[in-house]
């Protein structure tokens, strides 16, 4: 397991070191081990979760509360399905889950919007791209 200062961090994700900090007052990075001088250090699960952060806010735009509730659901849902994994019998697993795949259609629903965000952006950019040809196509004829 690895262990990165803040700076370093900061620079693999592409994030300020004030953002790091911010991602972790607000909850959205669990507090680092921290070494005798007060400073922290981080580890891979942190790189991996700052990177997903970084991954959710870039593709799909979303504000900083609805990452945390991305995460956080996604954490839900590995937590709960491993709880059901080692308890079978939990008569209260069908509700969970079903409340569960409630969370995560919203999700999948948001998902989708924001793609139709991009699909609408690439289109304009596509047109423009066709435009641009065709003149330049106008140019090179005259």
């Amino acid at each position: 397991m690895a262990g990165y200062q803040i700076d370093e961090i900061a620079r693999k994700t592409g994030l300020t070191k004030r953002s790091v900090r911010y991602y972790e007052e607000i909850g959205l990075l669990a507090p680092p081990d921290r070494t005798d001088g007060g400073y922290r250090v981080y580890s891979d699960v942190h790189l991996a979760r700052l990177t997903e952060i970084v991954t959710i806010r870039d593709s799909l735009g979303l504000s900083l509360q609805q990452i945390q509730d991305f995460v956080a659901l996604r954490e839900q849902v590995e937590s709960s399905l491993g709880a059901i994994r080692g308890k079978p019998e939990a008569p209260d697993r069908r509700e969970h889950l079903a409340n569960l795949k409630v969370l995560l259609e919203r999700q999948q629903t948001l998902v989708a919007h924001q793609l139709e965000k991009v699909k609408a952006i690439q289109a304009k950019t596509d047109d423009a791209y066709a435009q641009v040809l065709s003149a330049l196509d106008r140019i090179s004829k005259e």
